[in-house]
């Protein structure tokens, strides 16, 4: 709409009239204009904070800062404080194989659905009682075996190459009584084995109960072993439970 420009004291009642529509018209227009501009601005920061919330750099650092030690070690536990298990062990007749059968400790809280809670073996601690003299002219060997195993052998002695053996202590005894006095003996205890790696990750036991192997050779004597188990509990997934039990008992 067109102005007129003329002084007011010149302008007819038509005209001024005109003007005053022009005047608010152009009043409208101010108006509409600041509103858009305050809808652009909302736009722009809405945007801006979409991108923010959105940059890959910014969750990649999020996931840093959250992450545990003991979610590596324990498969999200975070229970890194490891416990004894203690036990005696002990032959049942004279220079035989004997095996003891424990179960595995339960642990106190849930696994969920799609997980399952395992014993993991981090070392095994072995202390057999001191071996008889070698009174002997002769040469005379007094040998001690334990072994620790998922699978129950009875009265077999297990092979450290057995895919259940996952621990083996050796004591022995080697002499002769003689006029030179040649006698030698091979002893260590407590002795220590460790079954973890570098990275502190123990062996996985996924069976109920674990057993126990005494086995001794030219003692003449029933043997026993006391024996600790440093442990902790690890949660791990349904398919990887079921691969552990299928190694450890077949």
């Amino acid at each position: 709409m067109s102005v007129v420009r003329k002084p007011p004291s010149q302008q007819t009642r038509a005209e001024k009239l005109k003007n005053l529509k022009a005047a608010r018209l152009a009043r409208k227009r101010n108006i509409r204009r600041k509103s858009a501009g305050k809808r652009n601005i909302r736009k722009r920061r809405k945007a801006v904070t979409r991108v923010y919330v959105n940059n890959p750099v910014r969750r990649r650092m999020k996931r840093r800062r959250t992450s545990n030690p003991g979610n590596h070690l324990t498969g999200g536990t975070k229970d890194i404080n490891p416990q004894y298990y203690s036990g005696y062990s002990v032959q049942t007749a004279n220079d035989t194989t004997s095996t003891s059968t424990y179960v595995v400790p339960v642990p106190r809280y849930s696994a969920g659905p799609t997980q399952s809670i395992v014993m993991e073996v981090l070392k095994v601690y072995f202390d057999t009682p001191e071996p008889i003299a070698l009174a002997s002219d002769t040469e005379k060997i007094h040998s001690v075996r334990v072994i620790f195993s998922t699978k129950d052998h009875a009265t077999t002695e297990a092979a450290f190459s057995a895919s259940d053996v996952f621990a083996k202590y050796t004591s022995d005894s080697v002499g002769a009584f003689t006029a030179a006095g040649t006698y030698r003996m091979i002893r260590q205890e407590p002795f220590c084995y460790d079954c973890s790696d570098g990275m502190g990750h123990g062996i996985l036991i996924a069976s109920d109960t674990f057993s126990v192997q005494i086995a001794s050779t030219g003692t003449g004597q029933t043997n026993g072993c006391s024996w600790k188990l440093l442990y902790r509990f690890k949660r791990v997934s349904l398919s990887e439970y079921i691969g552990i039990v299928q190694s450890q008992q077949y």
